[in-house]
């Protein structure tokens, strides 16, 4: 199946059952560490790359943190996370 995820670099995983929302999660049968594949979207960040062009686009414009933050509908935390990818 590939590298497990971003947080673990193990071969072996399996399925074990689905969140709330449907998504398959998968568990490591090394680290017994549990992660769907939305987990390793951009650098370990769940937002997509989608909204990281949105939120690096706002800043650009001169919008500031907590203003973008609203934009984006995000936690302020995760604006100045993209920011230093």
């Amino acid at each position: 199946m590939g590298v497990c995820s971003m947080n673990c670099n193990h071969e072996r995983s399996k399925k074990d059952g689905k969140t709330k929302a449907g998504t398959q999660r998968y568990k490591c049968l090394d680290c017994c560490k549990w992660f769907t594949e939305s987990t390793s979207t951009l650098n370990r960040m769940r937002i997509g790359t989608e909204k990281a062009a949105q939120i690096v686009q706002c800043i650009m414009e001169g919008v500031g943190v907590r203003g973008t933050a609203r934009l984006a509908g995000v936690c302020a935390n995760t604006v100045l996370d993209t920011l230093l990818l």
